[in-house]
């Protein structure tokens, strides 16, 4: 069985892509040209079907087309085919047509985006290039079909396999458990009329797992009943989604939870990374960390040794309980001055151990503040060379 682990996350590095623009104004060709190579891309330019034909079958790799719909010699529908029929490329749409049947048509073709030219026109470009780059992030996101339909499941994997996801395949519900035992599984599209299990078990199943109850599963089902809907999204559905469906909204949904993954996985390595550091402070140094009112809530070894008190003893207790302000006097202040004031505060801090021993040793209190600016803790980190 593979458990699924995301302890890493791999940094994408922005590297451009070849890309064939296709635009029959010069001016906009250009525009496009300009914009796109700042950003990393490398672009060869057409400015008629016929011309683009005889490019792309020259460029060595061709990434993605950028492809306006009005050109002297093709337009619209026709014009995406025959530049689909020749490459494999990636095919993002920047046109002025607003027409809402192109759109959707096209969008069942496999078009990777459909995009308006924009008032300012570098945010269109800009869209077009944040396609792309989400396209590259795709490449390691596994979603798994569960439905009997061969030719829907066929049709949703061409749709979502232009955008580099990895599509798994199931037409029965045993089938798609057992390919999630077995495959790495990040997303999770379930019909709820199966031939051997209902699809409201087998959700139940997968949210009842103690490894796959964290994989988003979006519902595909032509009922339009209110209780069913109601609960399977109780039930822990991430979405559903109604046959039949507007494909763009499919795909702009699909890659919303594939954002989302990204975005959890990276949250994730980074709590990952921030334990590491707080666990190697831990270990090799005096810490302890105090709420926002002063009070320890975690002292670990060195600290307990250093103070003659044991944790238990510390816990919920004022820091004065240590650092009397009698003892400290001006440092004292200055130390409460840099807490009020969320700053770091270091020095050398004389404290008293449980035999009311007096100690001397060089502290760092730094504030730990949360995203609103409030200080949530405070960690103290002494060295170990103390002297009475």
């Amino acid at each position: 069985m593979l458990h699924h682990c995301h302890n890493q996350v791999a940094v994408q590095e922005k590297v451009g892509s070849n890309i064939l623009i296709v635009e029959d104004s010069e001016f906009v060709n250009k525009a496009i040209k300009t914009e796109l190579e700042k950003l990393g891309h490398h672009c060869v330019q057409a400015y008629t079907l016929e011309e683009a034909l005889l490019l792309i079958k020259l460029m060595e790799t061709c990434d993605f087309i950028i492809l306006d719909l009005h050109l002297p010699d093709a337009y619209g529908e026709k014009l995406f085919h025959r530049m689909s029929e020749y490459r494999d490329s990636k095919i993002i749409i920047l046109t002025s047509e607003e027409d809402i049947q192109i759109r959707s048509t096209l969008f069942k073709s496999g078009v990777l985006d459909y995009i308006l030219k924009d008032k300012n026109f570098i945010n269109s470009i800009l869209k077009a290039d944040e396609t792309m780059r989400n396209i590259a992030n795709n490449i390691d996101f596994n979603i798994l079909i569960i439905d009997d339909s061969a030719l829907l499941r066929k049709y949703i994997e061409m749709v979502l396999s232009v955008r580099n996801y990895t599509v798994l395949q199931a037409k029965t519900a045993q089938d798609g458990l057992d390919t999630l035992k077995n495959k790495k599984v990040d997303l999770v599209i379930l019909d709820l009329e199966l031939p051997d299990m209902h699809g409201t078990k087998v959700l139940e199943i997968i949210k009842n797992d103690s490894i796959f109850f964290t994989i988003p599963v979006l519902i595909l089902s032509g009922t339009n009943n209110p209780e069913l809907i109601s609960s399977v999204l109780k039930g822990g559905a991430s979405d559903f989604i109604q046959k039949p469906f507007n494909i763009e909204e499919f795909v702009l949904k699909i890659d919303l939870w594939s954002r989302l993954r990204t975005k959890t996985d990276e949250t994730y390595y980074l709590q990952q990374l921030i334990n590491e550091y707080k666990n190697v402070i831990d270990r090799s140094t005096t810490v302890a960390i105090l709420d926002a009112k002063g009070a320890f809530i975690h002292a670990n070894e060195k600290f307990c040794q250093m103070s003659g008190y044991a944790k238990e003893e510390l816990i919920g207790k004022s820091y004065e309980i240590i650092y009397d302000s009698q003892i400290l006097g001006v440092i004292s202040k200055e130390l409460k001055v840099a807490m009020q004031n969320k700053k770091v505060w270091s020095g050398e801090l004389r404290y008293k151990k449980k035999n009311l021993e007096i100690y001397t040793t060089s502290t760092i209190a730094s504030p730990i503040i949360d995203i609103c600016g409030n200080v949530i803790e405070y960690m103290l980190v002494s060295n170990k060379d103390e002297h009475s």
